[in-house]
């Protein structure tokens, strides 16, 4: 395999300081080591709560804390122009910046057209993109890098199209940007609001562009899906998992055992967490049947925390002799204890948002062995297969409760499948397979000369 040349591997994320803690750290760390034991020199951009230094070789830098957070495209180009016209240049210089600041605006209504202003409100979309710029304005980020992105939401993507366009003339990393949400579920919720085909578009109008960002994505079906939508091909990767199967999954009988329900990841609604209440007094009524144990990963939340998820964990706490919280900040040694210590992970995503696309933590419940609750209709319940059960009415909390109760009842059956599927999974699912896909010079072939005529013929004038 012929690997792009590179000097430093820099691993980063658009997922916000909670990504530091549980899968989204562990994706970042697994990676970086198998560059490392690669012989490569890695670096993690991390957010901005992380700790400076070194972990086993891997160079920790965090992000720079952007001055606030933005919502419209409109906002972050006046952002990036206030950030860097110096109040000390020159009057020429500043009707200079002006001028730019006025093109830019009107470069972007070319390409994406003005509904594209009203970014829907529910996600910072300015914050990465000018993450992104200030690491490359400092010199954090260097020409000679090769920046693998492993999450760029998808209402981030525009700034971050922005603010590279704001830096043309000045010296710009290699960009490896994986998209890992359904862009039919980006038109459902965000409609020509976030109009991702003209975004996608607007980073291959321009050649110098162009020749530094590949897009990534990390399932078939998302594959076709953007290959369809783009000008880029996508290339598909792995997820990794550093986890490896416990012994203790392969001794036989579950009679008589307490059985561990774990629930980790990112506290958000479309991840199902608001249905966990009502779960947990589920179980607690079920308790005269088998000793049942709910852990919770409450991540690193405070008081400023959405109100919603404050009090789901207020509920939560009630059932002292069924929950258990685990909050805070975890390591990956911690977080894969979690992990291993499960005997089935919940999954209750929303389907709507998880049609195509992947979840790493199935991903880690496959490779280690561990039987799954997932929502039906999406490519989780495809790939689980016998190894889960299906929560037939996601999103609804009596379906929650059956597919749990379903999965309780046949749980030496879910878990047979389970520690079936992980042979392939832990061989298949690994940090090093992911490094060599995004190195790979072959994989990252970006277009092909159909896919860039035709594209060239549907936007006459832009190159």
């Amino acid at each position: 395999m012929r690997e792009l040349s590179f000097d430093r591997f820099v691993v980063t994320s658009d997922e916000g300081d909670w990504s530091w803690t549980g899968h989204n750290h562990f994706y970042s760390i697994s990676v970086a080591r198998a560059a490392l034991a690669k012989g490569h020199r890695p670096v993690i951009l991390a957010p901005v709560r992380a700790t400076p230094g070194f972990d086993d070789g891997v160079e920790i830098i965090p992000y720079v804390q952007p001055q606030q957070q933005l919502v419209g495209g409109r906002q972050v180009i006046r952002q990036l122009a206030l950030k860097w016209i110096p109040m000390s240049w020159s009057r020429n210089a500043a009707r200079l910046g002006r001028s730019v600041l006025s093109k830019a605006l009107a470069l972007r209504h070319q390409w994406s057209g003005p509904a594209v202003d009203q970014v829907a409100h529910e996600a910072p979309a300015g914050s990465f993109g000018l993450q992104i710029a200030e690491a490359i304005r400092t010199g954090v980020l260097r020409e000679s890098d090769l920046v693998f992105v492993h999450t760029v939401l998808t209402q981030s993507l525009e700034s971050v199209l922005l603010a590279l366009l704001s830096l043309k003339g000045k010296p710009l990393p290699n960009f490896q940007l994986t998209l890992r949400t359904d862009p039919h579920e980006v038109a459902t919720r965000y409609g020509r609001r976030m109009d991702l085909a003209s975004i996608l578009n607007g980073f291959w109008q321009h050649e110098w562009l162009r020749e530094r960002v590949r897009f990534l994505t990390d399932t078939a079906e998302l594959k076709r899906e953007y290959d369809e939508l783009s000008p880029f091909i996508f290339c598909e990767i792995p997820i990794p998992v550093a986890i490896r199967r416990s012994p203790r999954r392969d001794s036989s009988g579950q009679a008589g055992k307490k059985i561990t329900i774990t629930y980790v990841g990112a506290i958000r609604r479309e991840r199902g967490f608001q249905l966990l209440p009502k779960l947990a007094e589920h179980l607690a009524l079920r308790k005269a049947d088998r000793a049942i144990h709910l852990v919770v990963q409450a991540g690193g939340l405070d008081k400023v925390d959405d109100p919603q998820v404050q009090m789901v964990l207020s509920t939560l706490e009630r059932y002292t002799g069924t929950v258990e919280i685990v909050r805070g900040s975890l390591s990956p040694d911690r977080y894969s204890e979690l992990l291993q210590a499960a005997d089935l992970i919940l999954l209750p995503y929303d389907a709507s948002r998880y049609v195509a696309r992947s979840s790493g933590v199935l991903a880690e419940a496959l490779s280690i062995g561990c039987p799954t609750v997932v929502p039906d209709g999406t490519w989780m319940s495809r790939v689980a297969g016998d190894s889960c059960t299906r929560i037939r009415s996601p999103g609804d909390a009596d379906a929650l409760c059956a597919a749990v109760d379903e999965a309780l009842g046949s749980l030496d059956a879910i878990r047979t499948a389970a520690l079936e599927l992980s042979k392939a999974w832990s061989t298949s699912a690994t940090p090093e397979r992911l490094f060599s896909s995004v190195v790979s010079a072959e994989n990252c072939a970006h277009t092909t000369d159909n896919k860039s005529s035709a594209h060239a013929s549907m936007n006459p004038g832009h190159r």
